[in-house]
């Protein structure tokens, strides 16, 4: 009897299929925000409560992101390396 957690052809897909729904799900997800931040703009993120400093970052991060689901669904591509976990560290705090 193994101990653990026994790796099958039905797990590996399982987990595959997981991560692929989050990683589609999460690319809507982040479409959608952009989408919205670009919609509210620098003076409807400082009336939500933003700074205009901090507005201006909002729009830079979530534009980051948009940059990954694009790329994503086949519309956006990065010519240059970039680590997109570091320019966005402020949003989700340190590994």
């Amino acid at each position: 009897m193994a101990v653990g957690n026994v790796v099958t052809a039905a797990t590996l897909n399982y987990r595959a299929g997981q991560l692929a729904t989050t990683l589609r799900d999460t690319c809507y997800g982040i479409a959608n925000l952009q989408a919205e931040v670009v919609t509210m703009g620098l003076a409807g993120l400082e009336a939500a409560g933003l700074s205009a400093a901090d507005a201006q970052a909002m729009l830079n991060l979530v534009s980051y992101m948009n940059t990954i689901a694009l790329i994503f669904s086949g519309q956006g591509t990065q010519g240059t390396q970039f680590n997109f976990g570091n320019a966005i560290v402020q949003l989700y705090g340190s590994d």
